[in-house]
């Protein structure tokens, strides 16, 4: 009774009541609501004079790890973050590397979405394998008649169209011309595929952007594509 008598006046003492007691005890702590800071959004920059190492190994068709080490050994030039160790390419660099190497790939603006329209399975499976070669990461479909291609280009609205020159069922300009005169498809690059030697079709005159001569590698492929896609690249 003593003992409870002198802590009672202890706490008297420090000014202590139930109330101040009852405060110190541990219990779970409130989360304070965290203010709002409005962020200043960063703005991304698109640098169109280098790629990334991943832009880069798309391009080349190899492994992100294997172009990090052409990097760092200096087989490919580039500059290297001091802080993230993240790598930017010169595009101009990368051009030289693959004319020492023998690439068949595009620098610049590619095109990522190609419609072939043809009637022959076997002449567009060697088609896809060009392009395949040429843009490893392009996604490449296939039309066999005009009139679903039509639909089909509305939709998926590619980034280049090859047609073959003698398309039966509708003419190869009227094709030209339901693409370039619509508002959509308008920008769309379309190259004509002319297979005869017999012929030789004046891409201009029907409204097509260029002629591809059959048969043809890999390396004539990208040269068509970059001789249609340089000013955007500019």
């Amino acid at each position: 009774m003593a003992s409870t008598q002198t802590a009672e006046a202890k706490e008297s003492s420090l000014g202590l009541g139930p109330k101040e007691l009852g405060s110190n005890k541990m219990g779970p702590k409130k989360a304070r609501p965290r203010s709002k800071v409005a962020r200043s959004a960063r703005p991304y920059r698109v640098d169109r004079n280098f790629y990334t190492s991943g832009q880069a190994a798309r391009l080349l068709g190899i492994p992100d790890r294997t172009l990090r080490r052409y990097l760092s050994t200096g087989k490919i030039n580039g500059i290297q973050h001091p802080i993230t160790g993240t790598w930017q390419i010169d595009k101009e660099a990368l051009a030289a590397f693959i004319q020492k190497c023998g690439c068949s790939v595009i620098t610049g603006v590619t095109p990522t979405k190609i419609l072939v329209i043809h009637d022959s399975p076997p002449s567009v499976s060697e088609i896809e394998v060009s392009v395949r070669q040429a843009l490893p990461e392009a996604t490449v479909q296939t039309a066999d008649d005009p009139c679903n291609a039509l639909i089909q280009i509305g939709e998926e609205c590619p980034d280049v169209v090859i047609l073959k020159a003698n398309l039966p069922g509708l003419p190869c300009q009227d094709i030209l011309t339901a693409i370039k005169n619509n508002v959509t498809t308008g920008k769309i690059k379309t190259i004509i595929l002319n297979q005869d030697p017999t012929q030789q079709p004046d891409h201009e005159k029907l409204g097509a952007d260029a002629t591809l001569e059959a048969p043809f590698t890999p390396e004539n492929l990208v040269r068509v594509f970059e001789s249609l896609f340089q000013n955007e690249a500019n």
